[in-house]
């Protein structure tokens, strides 16, 4: 491509440009609208916040490529425009940043150019008047800017998680400029930009033109299959490439994998409880293997590019199967889970223990905590992938999945977090293993681990180490022995009045399983005025002592089936600028109270906003009625008949007895 031109470039290297030519960008109509979800930005802002930590001399963020459309008109102005061809989503992400509270004051020039006085939005959509309109309401009040169109609730929803975000990791106000300043500064991407002529179908040919690419896993597949055995990589590499696939259920993938093992012989080995023994498998392999009449090399798994081929022919296959549409997955990717099962490796093995959990550098921690030499001993790779595939059986057993709604509608998530039951139907010679849900059993252990997703980063949930690094140790025992020690680890791990990094502290637990600490005084930090800065913890803690509390003493029926949701906003029950007409306030010194605030999702957030308090408990109890509860914290406040400072106060005290009941539960 002739005069395409490409460089590194910064939030700064485009702000610097405002002092001759301003750079606008415009997303194309043929563009689709804003769609990144809570997950995403959480994750691109916690690599960011941890390449910060680190003092990374830089952050890669990817490329983003650009048309200029510059008329004659904007050159007269020094205004120069470009068209967001590809990787407008991350671009927007950045400049949404930019302009959300706790983010402006050292991101603001980035997202809006000083003219005439005023401010204009450096980004644009064309012929999307709605999003436009935001942009400018954004730029004028940010806080108060609300999404009131489909078109926009996706970027409202976005500000939402970027202002949670400070509180989800308990930053001040010096924490938050030093992320941002390294955002402005340090955050990198490729700026390519194309000719105006060229054509953009051919174009985008190329961008969509995507092979078959390695992921970091694949190679370490491969360097572990090289010590291996010819004769007994191929046992070996159907172990692994079963546990990559993270959807569904690890021994249906096998089964459906290469060597086609039968679903007789798989439940058999689940009745003997030799399923997640991964010898015991092994030789079931090896009996297949010895029926089958092929004569396939087992070379090929030497080479990263056959590894490739075959994965990708796999990845074919598998979606030829009918009815796979993967009704469970995974709550998290292989390659942070492979860190978590590195982890228990390490400290079987007596070997130190990770700096770090950062899925982006698998290759490069398994390269500094693993391989002691250019090719691994024949020991450690067999025994590493063998507990590979030990801790993700116990992972489908144990840990939740991400499951359709037993009942879907508009007011209820499609997606919520259950343990999936496992038994076998059919008769001895066609037995078969099969999964279902069944939404009261292990329903507490369920909530626990949806309130410790919901609440730790989701680029590392440090808190799973100990707790699959127990269940090892504990294969088979009851799933209330787990509920027991997940309790316990929640309340030690994560409620301890400590500075320790959560990598130490975990692998404290791995050696002390039943160890305690001093607990943090939550009772009086839960009587602080710290409005919006309040940990996101103690909402979602708060809410399942409650749930634990009403299923002892077989109270409030309607919360049986309550599932947490991603939240991300705290919203007052009486607000900070209360309605002339609401009566039902709480005096402004109290409404930072943890009594007057309730944590909900940036949408429902946005439903309540200021309308009085009689209003919201209307709204509330329309949308219990329709079977959804989004805090149950907020359904005890409204149960009340009136809200004030009186009523607040005796609601915050109650809600901290409840917490301090609970820790002194004997588990």
């Amino acid at each position: 491509m002739q005069n395409v031109k490409s460089e590194w470039c910064t939030l700064k290297n485009i702000v610097d440009h405002d002092s001759t030519e301003a750079w606008f960008f415009n997303v194309p109509l043929y563009q689709r609208l804003y769609v990144w979800g809570d997950e995403q930005i959480s994750t691109l802002l916690n690599d960011i916040a941890n390449a910060c930590e680190r003092q990374d001399a830089q952050f890669f963020l990817g490329g983003i490529l650009v048309v200029e459309t510059t008329t004659e008109e904007e050159h007269r102005v020094k205004r120069r425009t470009f068209d967001l061809i590809d990787g407008q989503q991350r671009f927007t992400t950045l400049f949404l940043l930019s302009q959300s509270p706790g983010w402006r004051k050292e991101l603001s020039t980035f997202g809006r150019v000083e003219r005439n006085g005023g401010f204009t939005s450096r980004l644009n959509f064309s012929v999307r008047p709605d999003v436009n309109r935001y942009f400018k309401a954004m730029l004028q009040a940010p806080q108060n800017a609300l999404a009131t169109v489909p078109d926009t609730q996706c970027m409202q929803n976005a500000r939402q998680v970027m202002t949670g975000f400070r509180e989800k990791r308990a930053l001040d106000e010096a924490g938050i400029g030093k992320i941002s300043r390294y955002i402005y500064e340090n955050v990198r991407f490729v700026r390519t930009e194309v000719p105006r002529r060229m054509d953009l179908n051919k174009l985008f040919e190329v961008i969509n033109a995507r092979g078959v690419q390695l992921q970091h896993h694949e190679i370490l597949k491969a360097r572990l299959l090289h010590a291996i055995p010819a004769e007994e990589r191929q046992r070996y590499a159907a172990l692994w490439d079963a546990c990559a696939d993270m959807k569904g259920f690890v021994d249906q993938t096998l089964r459906q994998g290469r060597d086609k093992l039968s679903g007789s012989a798989v439940a058999t080995l689940y009745t003997q409880q030799k399923l997640a023994c991964a010898p015991s498998v092994r030789d079931l392999l090896a009996r297949q293997e010895a029926l089958q009449e092929t004569d396939e090399s087992l070379s090929g798994y030497c080479t990263l590019a056959q590894i490739a081929d075959a994965d990708h022919e796999k990845t074919m296959q598998k979606e030829q199967i009918e009815g796979d549409d993967h009704w469970a997955d995974s709550i998290i990717g292989f390659p942070l889970f492979l860190l978590h099962v590195l982890r228990i490796w390490l400290y079987e093995n007596s070997r130190k223990d990770l700096d770090r959990i950062l899925d982006r550098d698998l290759t490069k921690i398994f390269e500094e905590f693993f391989f002691s030499s250019e090719t691994p001993q024949e020991q450690d790779a067999k025994g590493f992938v063998d507990l590979v595939w030990t801790i993700r059986v116990l992972w489908d057993a144990t840990i939740i999945k991400w499951t359709e709604a037993e009942i879907r509608s508009e007011s209820r998530p499609d997606r919520i977090h259950m343990l999936c039951k496992t038994s076998v139907s059919g008769e001895r010679t066609t037995r078969n293993l099969t999964r279902s849900i069944n939404y009261q059993e292990n329903a507490e252990l369920s909530l626990l681990q949806s309130m410790l997703y919901h609440t730790q980063e989701n680029t590392t949930q440090y808190w799973m180490t100990p707790y699959l690094y127990y269940v090892y140790k504990n294969q088979n025992s009851p799933s209330d022995y787990y509920l027991k020690y997940l309790r316990h680890l929640d309340n030690f791990l994560l409620g301890e009045e400590t500075d320790e990094p959560l990598v130490k502290r975990t692998r404290s637990f791995m050696e002390h399983p039943w160890r305690t600490g001093q607990l943090t005084n939550f009772a009086d930090y839960l009587r602080g005025k710290h409005g919006v800065h309040f940990r996101h913890y103690w909402f979602y803690k708060l809410d399942f002592v409650l749930w634990h509390s009403a299923q002892i003493s077989d109270t409030q029926e309607e919360w049986k089936n309550f599932r947490f949701t991603a939240k991300n906003s705290v919203e007052h029950i009486s607000p900070q600028q209360p309605q002339p007409t609401d009566y039902n306030i709480v005096s402004s010194d109290n409404r930072d109270d943890f009594g007057n605030l309730v944590l909900l999702s940036g949408g429902i957030n946005s439903e309540y906003s200021n309308r009085p308090f009689n209003e919201k408990k209307i709204k509330f109890e329309n949308i219990k009625q329709h079977g959804r509860i989004e805090s149950l914290k907020m359904d005890l406040i409204y149960q009340n008949l009136q809200w004030n400072d009186e009523v607040m106060e005796r609601h915050r005290e109650s809600m901290i007895k409840y917490l301090e009941d609970y820790y002194r539960e004997d588990i």
